[in-house]
């Protein structure tokens, strides 16, 4: 059975794999990044008998309008979603600084993107395409579950209010899935562990 799914970084380390493999299986991608070039490339490596099946949107998930914009683009398809898999990431709001601390900025965008975008997407497209959706799925992290350990600690490479974000998308999870299972929607969430870039 082929599905229309809707996801957010199609273009980051997890999303780029991702959206190939969704395609391979001849399911409909709907692909969000957040840069026109990073979306076209994406387009452009992807396998010409498997293109007709991708959508690619250019938008900042942060940004005014950037949800209408996504409806738009779904609807000028003639798409129907059953699938919304959030997976957005943003190299900026992860930024620290050298003792590992982080802005208030920084930590308020990251919670943003990872927690209110994610509600926000997932309240919309139940209310939006409630005939047609049948799943969520939040892109977790292990960080989420428990503290990172002291060597990535001292690269930096694990600022803290990464882990505070995927923890509260986890629990928003469970609040989602108890709440969008008499609608028939199930929700849930993958952390992974480790992921080799950067």
């Amino acid at each position: 059975m082929s599905l229309t799914i809707v996801l957010t970084g199609a273009t980051g380390l997890i999303g780029t794999p991702l959206t190939r493999y969704l395609l391979e299986l001849g399911h409909k991608v709907v692909g969000t990044g957040l840069q026109k070039n990073s979306v076209d490339a994406l387009a452009d490596e992807i396998p010409s008998d498997l293109r007709s099946n991708f959508f690619p949107v250019a938008l900042d998930l942060l940004g005014d309008g950037s949800f209408l914009e996504l409806y738009g683009s779904i609807a000028s398809n003639d798409l129907q979603p059953t699938h919304l898999i959030n997976n957005a990431r943003s190299i900026g709001t992860l930024k620290a600084e050298p003792d590992g601390t982080v802005s208030r900025e920084n930590f308020t965008r990251e919670l943003e993107l990872q927690v209110v975008v994610p509600y926000e997407l997932s309240i919309g497209f139940a209310r939006r395409y409630g005939a047609s959706l049948k799943g969520i799925i939040n892109v977790g992290s292990q960080y989420g579950v428990v503290a990172p350990p002291p060597e990535l600690l001292r690269l930096n490479g694990a600022p803290p209010h990464y882990g505070a974000a995927k923890a509260a998308l986890i629990h928003l999870t469970k609040e989602l899935a108890v709440r969008m299972a008499p609608s028939g929607v199930q929700v849930n969430c993958i952390s992974f562990g480790g992921v080799e870039g950067r």
